[in-house]
């Protein structure tokens, strides 16, 4: 005889109905999604009105045809949905977070999830907008690492050779190139305390259990947890880590203590008498113009100190570039396709290397194509000697408050056939 005994559970699921919380879904995402085509459209139409027509490389006309376009295409409406999708399901969330766990008498019940109701679960569009802006998020950053790796950095060295040499020190080139490497790997937050701090709230303090699907902070006699609810709990002890991280930088470390790195890289170049430029885009990049006040950078502590000093007191000349109204030292550059051909020809001199070609003589071509690139760039910055096209002259101007907010190309660059390099300062 079998004696197992059958375990039945009772359990009663108290819901409510949610066709009226819906229905308002709908509506508001109806005007999300139109707004997401408008911001769509208008970054699309940004970066393509910055793509100027090379007859020499078909792959960066920007046409509809472009393989470099449908790639551009589908990350930016990626990141467009991550951008006004995250906020809405976490506003959607919390509405139910707030209104269900903080109140007093019978106000909302959440809907039931039971896993055997399928695709009709009021749960199953939670899970597949978690997972849809999961990887549309994780495909963008893919987008930008490789944006990142693909840029050029090009330093260009202001130093003139010493009495008696024909050639300056390369150690502050190394400098500046360490330093830039260090950078591409920092960030404005920990990680680490970020998730210890998440892990001290959610598991230390029991915080976790506020996702549970009972109206009462104190009761956690239920064990399940409800993805809307636990969405918005995580988000908002994630949301703690990150803005005291960003409120800690900004009103007390990077203004009292340190300063941002940005601006120690930009002080180092100037220091070393070195520019950089940097190219994100085929026409657009910036340009830190960290051309040094001091006779020399190549110089011993003594005389360091004293030209800093010398700065200190105003007795130096401005660090900002001629043009600038506000002595600004870093700016957006659109640069015209004449200048990214000329910046490739010298690309191509030390790419083009011969199959018996030895090493030294490799060296030798990049030393070339390094002095160069270097003269070409120290012209075009001095318009010296003055350039014979219209497409090597640039021009400093102020960005407009529409370019600033909704970063429009500006309208004389993309409206001309061959327009001039533009430099806008950059903060």
């Amino acid at each position: 005889i079998d004696n197992t005994k059958d375990l039945l559970v009772f359990k009663v699921d108290y819901s409510m109905k949610t066709e009226n919380f819906w229905s308002s879904i709908q509506v508001i995402l109806g005007f999300v999604s139109a707004l997401g085509a408008v911001v769509f459209c208008t970054r699309i139409n940004n970066w393509q009105s910055r793509q100027r027509t090379d007859s020499t490389d078909v792959s960066t006309t920007g046409t509809l045809t472009s393989l470099h376009f449908i790639l551009r295409a589908v990350i930016v409406a990626c990141h467009t949905l991550v951008l006004l999708g995250f906020p809405l399901a976490f506003l959607i969330c919390a509405y139910w977070f707030a209104f269900f766990k903080l109140q007093d008498s019978v106000f909302l019940l959440m809907p039931s999830d039971n896993e055997f109701y399928g695709v009709a679960n009021d749960y199953f569009l939670f899970g597949c907008t978690f997972h849809l802006l999961f990887w549309c998020q994780t495909a963008y950053l893919v987008y930008i690492v490789i944006r990142q790796c693909q840029s050029e950095t090009i330093l260009v060295d202001w130093e003139r050779p010493i009495q008696g040499k024909n050639q300056v020190s390369m150690w502050r080139s190394v400098l500046v190139t360490n330093f830039w490497n260090k950078m591409q790997t920092q960030r404005k937050q920990s990680i680490e305390f970020s998730l210890l701090l998440v892990g001290f709230f959610m598991l230390g303090l029991g915080t976790s259990t506020n996702a549970s699907p009972q109206p009462n902070f104190d009761d956690s006699s239920n064990e399940h947890v409800n993805i809307a609810l636990r969405f918005a709990n995580s988000c908002f002890y994630w949301a703690i880590a990150s803005i005291s991280q960003w409120l800690w930088r900004f009103l007390l470390y990077e203004r009292y203590i340190t300063e941002p790195p940005a601006q120690k890289f930009v002080d180092l170049c100037t220091v070393c008498n070195i520019s950089v430029f940097i190219m994100t885009e085929h026409n657009k990049g910036y340009y830190l113009h960290c051309r040094s006040p001091y006779q020399s950078s190549d110089c011993s502590m003594e005389e360091l100190l004293d030209q800093l000093k010398k700065e200190a007191n105003g007795t130096t000349i401005s660090r900002g570039l001629d043009g600038s109204s506000n002595e600004d030292q870093v700016f957006v550059l659109y640069c015209s396709s004449a200048f990214h051909r000329q910046i490739g020809k010298i690309y191509t001199y030390v790419k083009n290397r011969r199959v018996d070609e030895v090493d030294d003589d490799a060296d030798n071509r990049m030393a070339v194509a390094k002095a160069e690139m270097s003269s070409f760039l120290r012209g075009f910055i001095d318009q010296q000697p003055p350039p014979t096209k219209d497409e090597l002259m640039y021009s400093v101007r102020e960005p407009w408050l529409v370019e600033r907010l909704f970063g429009v190309t500006p309208a004389d660059f993309r409206t001309q056939s061959e327009p001039k390099c533009i430099l806008q300062p950059d903060e």
